[in-house]
């Protein structure tokens, strides 16, 4: 499984169990690279294809009242990814996300919800580790708790969750590999710790 397609999936499974927790359902993410994972829809980036309008007995999440795009902004991102487009945002389920997308391979999202509690949030980040072989791996400094998972770095504020998916040319090796594991976290965790405090100090 590659990179790119294995975040994709993780995202998909945190986000399954997390709104189990929560009492809604989702119906999958996209990812930049076309590349499905497990059970997961893929078109484009940081976009979801359906409904989650809940079914009888599953009721619907409510819907985010933070507004992604103003906590991630174009100054922020254009020193990852260089000139920006214009962000997207469009919410998966109850999370807010807002994505700056320039290339398959040279990307930012972000997704911040108040739908988690920490316990809700630890056991959906152990369920989308496990099923993928990767350790959730736990961070000081950020928020309340922060986690990193292959790529993904997830971190609470008080009742705020929030995940950031980096992804540009220095996470690759010079023949397009993507890299991984410890490789991936050297080059991509400190990106992710700064950014995550960047848009966590704008959180109310």
């Amino acid at each position: 499984m590659t990179w790119t397609r294995s975040v994709a999936a993780l995202v998909g499974i945190v986000l399954a169990a997390g709104l189990a927790a929560c009492g809604g359902d989702d119906d999958g993410v996209r990812s930049p690279t076309g590349t499905p994972g497990p059970g997961v829809t893929v078109t484009g980036p940081a976009t979801t294809s359906g409904s989650s309008s809940g079914t009888a007995g599953n009721p619907a999440p409510p819907e985010s009242d933070i507004d992604a795009c103003s906590l991630l902004l174009p100054e922020d991102v254009e020193p990852l990814i260089g000139a920006t487009p214009e962000p997207a945002d469009e919410p998966i389920g109850p999370l807010a996300t807002c994505s700056y997308w320039a290339s398959a391979a040279s990307f930012v999202q972000f997704q911040v919800c108040r739908c988690l509690s920490a316990d809700e949030m630890a056991q959906s980040l152990e369920v989308g580790a496990t099923a993928l072989g990767v350790e959730a791996k736990e961070l000081a400094g950020i928020g309340d708790r922060a986690y990193w998972l292959e790529g993904i770095l997830w971190a609470q504020a008080g009742d705020v969750t929030i995940n950031l998916w980096i992804s540009r040319p220095a996470y690759f090796a010079a023949d397009g590999t993507a890299l991984g594991g410890e490789e991936l976290e050297v080059a991509a965790l400190p990106d992710a710790e700064a950014l995550a405090q960047t848009v966590l100090g704008r959180i109310e």
